[in-house]
């Protein structure tokens, strides 16, 4: 496994919402979650969302794992 970050949708209800960074409070556009998690060398990212408060869809959680040889 490479890293596990979790992210708060500022906007939940919004497919283009802001993240912030749970750990870091690093904020990424919808666009630059893209590129970090599904962009780049050969990996597997696995997302699922963080429910809070009754949200169900209040932050994304992502696990990028590297190829084994």
């Amino acid at each position: 496994m490479k890293q596990i970050d979790r992210y708060q949708a500022l906007q939940p209800s919004s497919n283009t919402s802001d993240y912030k960074n749970l750990a870091t409070g690093e904020i990424l556009t919808t666009a630059q979650i893209f590129a970090r998690y599904y962009m780049g060398e050969t990996h597997v990212t696995l997302q699922t969302c963080i429910a809070n408060n009754g949200l169900a869809n209040w932050g994304r959680l992502f696990i990028v794992a590297l190829p084994v040889e």
